[in-house]
């Protein structure tokens, strides 16, 4: 005989997660630390185009950042997030220069791990075939400092000359660097007579060697501003993961009711606005909303943990049953990594328009997204 059940939605608490949640991603990125990053090179060299290539954004306009020293303006991205870009290492004078950055790189230093610089781009340009000798100094500067530093050879159209030497070559040798600290880029995608279309180029290669420099608390925080290289947001944010199926599975391991499941939803909230924060995107109270609906109608209490434990369980929509109806620390685990790889999958395929990523998300899209899930495709268990 068999008993017909009405299906219920929970009653969502929007405020009280929203409050809930707040404090645990708090918790979680209270140690977040800040990142500097020092572009140097003489006028003209290409580094407001390169910033700009890097960041997504208008961010180096002539003038726009705020004066530090006579020769160094800063650009606040974000509040932990600045670019301090030098006024050019010119021939003339270039001494006086020089000791005013070695001056501001000490007094930073002075100020905290926060306010250090945490990785420079020195940049030489490859129509000049040559190195400065100011450049030469730059880099023992920022060696003294222990900064870790790649130098960027910009405007990169030709690397051999017509004796088919190549200027990185000559750009290596001369600053005994390895490749892990050079690299050539083109960073302005513009449109010869003919028509055609110049692509950018070293510009992913670029920021994999500045994320492998970094320190580990640092590479969030770069992949993160940056907009360039989406693999670097979706790798960040999948090492997120990990905080948040320990820290479900914590709440867990004397086992839950399912009925108490919507416990769970501070921790797993949190955690889809730290990884929202990852493709820079701010978690409101009502964008909040709408992706707390969008996963309600998808899992009432159950969807997600219907894949994590597949045979094992019976769901009836919204109630389960499991060994007196509990849901224990390995399945809230798998659950909550289960949602937070859903939602990383839903940003990465919106990567492009990620401003209405949110507006348009509904039932369908986040179910496709746990779909196509590789845990979910093996055990072939999905049922809506």
């Amino acid at each position: 005989m068999q008993t017909n059940h009405t299906t219920q939605q929970p009653e969502i608490d929007l405020n009280k997660i929203y409050g809930e949640a707040q404090n645990i991603y708090q918790e979680m990125t209270k140690e977040k630390p800040n990142l500097n990053l020092f572009i140097i090179g003489a006028t003209g060299v290409g580094k407001s185009t390169l910033i700009n290539a890097i960041f997504g954004k208008k961010i180096a306009k002539a003038g726009s950042g705020t004066p530090i020293t006579q020769e160094i303006q800063e650009y606040k991205i974000k509040d932990k997030f600045s670019i301090f870009d030098s006024k050019g290492l010119e021939r003339k004078d270039y001494e006086k220069t020089l000791k005013n950055i070695k001056n501001f790189l000490e007094t930073r230093n002075e100020q905290g791990i926060n306010a250090q610089i945490h990785i420079a781009l020195l940049c030489i340009q490859e129509s000049t075939r040559r190195i400065e000798e100011s450049e030469k100094e730059m880099l023992k500067i920022l060696q003294e400092h222990r900064i870790p530093t790649i130098v960027v050879i910009t405007k990169a159209q030709q690397d051999k000359d017509e004796n088919g030497e190549k200027f990185s070559e000559i750009v290596a040798r001369e600053l005994k660097i390895d490749d892990a600290h050079l690299q050539r880029i083109w960073a302005l995608a513009v449109e010869d007579d003919e028509g055609y279309i110049k692509p950018l180029k070293g510009i992913n290669e670029m920021i994999d060697k500045v994320y492998a420099l970094l320190g580990e608390g640092r590479k969030e925080a770069f992949a993160r501003h940056q907009t360039y290289d989406k693999d670097k947001k979706k790798q960040s944010a999948q090492s997120l993961l990990s905080k948040y199926t320990a820290a479900a599975a914590t709440m867990a391991a004397t086992p839950i009711p399912f009925s108490d499941f919507a416990l769970l939803a501070p921790t797993q909230m949190a955690m889809i606005g730290h990884i929202s924060s990852v493709y820079d995107i701010e978690l409101t109270k009502e964008n909040l909303a709408k992706i707390v609906g969008a996963f309600t109608a998808v899992a009432g209490v159950g969807y997600a943990v219907k894949i994590a434990v597949g045979s094992l369980i019976k769901l009836i929509p919204a109630v389960g049953t499991l060994a007196g109806g509990t849901l224990n620390a390995t399945m809230a685990a798998t659950t909550t990594g289960l949602m937070g790889k859903a939602w990383i999958a839903y940003l990465d395929s919106n990567f492009d328009n990620l401003t209405d990523s949110i507006n348009h998300l509904n039932q369908s899209k986040l179910e496709e997204n746990y779909k196509n899930l590789k845990e979910v495709k093996e055990k072939n268990e999905v049922v809506i």
